[in-house]
């Protein structure tokens, strides 16, 4: 397996609204393997995107394998950022079709 990212997410929990991220399931990308998820904040995620660091979403394929997703990045909204898998200047966070969980 090639490195997608610095780190890949594989799960996420939204909030009420379904408009932020309130916990997502997040391992490291190690190149050939991924390391152990662990819970991260929406706190943790931005500071992290913020510093430059990279994320995938991942999803588990048929064959059992973890299979590459979207980038993911932030953008800015009213002063406010966002964690997003697109570009579109949204006040909401958005995962694609990420597993919720």
């Amino acid at each position: 397996m090639a490195k997608w990212a610095d780190y890949c997410i594989s799960a996420v929990t939204y909030d009420r609204g379904h408009s932020l991220i309130v916990k997502a399931s997040v391992c490291e990308d190690k190149g050939d393997a991924l390391g152990g998820a662990s819970e991260w904040t929406r706190a943790e995620l931005i500071a992290t995107l913020d510093i430059g660091r990279t994320f995938v979403t991942i999803w588990m394929g048929k064959d059992g394998m973890y299979k590459k997703g979207e980038e993911v990045g932030i953008v800015s909204h009213d002063g406010v950022m966002y964690i997003r898998t697109d570009e579109n200047n949204i006040a909401a966070d958005h995962l694609g079709n990420m597993v919720e969980g």
